[in-house]
């Protein structure tokens, strides 16, 4: 499993890491047992294979560039393996090319090469904003869609701060039932950095049943930097759950570092 340390990843990070295969959580790096710190947290999906997932997020990264004819004999393929794999590839073409790929292979059968594309829009997705986010926001609002797919839709949204999406990510948080989907909208929301988000945020912070939205909701309100949250935040430091504690002390350092900013 990945030791995911508060110290080092954000919450959209956390989520891209728990998207590529992560089976617990912990933000504690002296954790080493599984799931230790999130006794009950649920199993992501298994029926994105990781070899392709690792592919597309660059975690083992093709030997040599390929044109733009390569990538789409990749992309041609009837193996969904072989098709992330063209999507990896095409990091190497411009961006306009990459770009018009990604949209055409968000509308692909498999949710493996959906996953694939969308989340690397985040990448390139400022290219065409408005085109991007209804891309995006054609594949949160389809509830056929796979969770995880909805997810890395949710974390392009917070990653390119489509502050105009804040409605639809407040929306499905409430609508969803799929922690995966709702964990990444607050990761997301944390990283827009949209102080409607507040509430939310709090409404997370209290999710008992779902403690990995729980841990998402005390990183992204150190993430906002809104000082409202020093009330809710201070308190957890002085939890028996290891994972909280950290949580928090990071969440007020990313607090005060704001602060500082601002003065």
């Amino acid at each position: 499993m990945f030791i995911l340390s508060a110290q080092r990843l954000s919450g959209t990070q956390v989520f891209r890491r728990l998207a590529e295969g992560c089976t617990g959580y912990s933000v504690s790096s002296g954790c080493r047992q599984r799931r230790r710190c999130c006794p009950g947290a649920p199993q992501r999906p298994r029926r994105v294979r990781v070899n392709a997932l690792q592919l597309q997020s660059g975690l083992a990264d093709p030997l040599d560039p390929k044109s733009e004819a390569e990538v789409r004999e990749h992309l041609r393929s009837n193996s969904p393996a072989e098709r992330a794999l063209g999507i990896n590839y095409a990091r190497y073409l411009d961006e306009s090319t990459r770009y018009d790929i990604l949209l055409e292979m968000m509308e692909d059968t498999d949710p493996q090469v959906r996953y694939a594309a969308v989340t690397q829009l985040a990448t390139v997705g400022s290219h065409d904003r408005q085109r991007t986010l209804k891309a995006v926001r054609k594949i949160l609002w389809n509830t056929e869609e796979d969770a995880s797919v909805r997810a890395g839709a949710a974390d392009v949204l917070g990653g390119l701060r489509f502050h105009e999406a804040f409605p639809d990510l407040e929306k499905l948080f409430h609508e969803s039932k799929d922690w995966v989907v709702r964990f990444s909208i607050i990761a997301a929301l944390g990283e827009m950095g949209v102080r409607e988000a507040f509430p939310i945020l709090v409404e997370a912070l209290h999710a008992n049943k779902e403690p990995l939205v729980q841990l998402a909701a005390i990183g992204a309100l150190g993430e906002l930097g809104d000082e409202r949250a020093r009330v809710y935040l201070e308190p957890l430091v002085n939890s028996s759950d290891a994972s909280i504690v950290e949580r928090a002390r990071f969440a007020l350092d990313a607090l005060d570092a704001r602060g500082s900013e601002r003065t």
